[in-house]
């Protein structure tokens, strides 16, 4: 339960304190325009995140992403994930967060 005065993830925070925490949080993510990414994105939003999307028709660029947030999202096809890591993890500060939400699928 997540009410006022109880706590949320895992005890750790009050929902107030995880309220403004998340507010402070800013995420990039990579292949934020379509599928996973988009979805992600918007969750992020509704939960008070400010969000920053980068794909092959944005304005802004992983460089950009890297500059601006803390938390770092690859959410690409799994043939240019490596790619993108190889392109942004030397652009991040050392306490930023670097996440995939790329995963293999198969055909049943």
């Amino acid at each position: 339960m997540r009410g006022d005065g109880e706590h949320c993830c895992g005890g750790s925070f009050t929902k107030t304190e995880s309220d403004k925490l998340m507010k402070k949080i800013k995420v990039g993510i990579i292949g934020g325009t379509n599928g996973m990414g988009r979805w992600f994105a918007s969750l992020l939003k509704k939960e008070g995140c400010k969000v920053y999307v980068c794909g092959r028709k944005t304005e802004l660029g992983i460089g950009d992403l890297a500059r601006l947030c803390n938390v770092i999202v690859v959410a690409v096809p799994i043939t240019v994930t490596a790619d993108i890591i190889r392109q942004v993890g030397p652009l991040l500060t050392k306490d930023a967060l670097l996440m995939d939400l790329t995963s293999l699928k198969k055909n049943r």
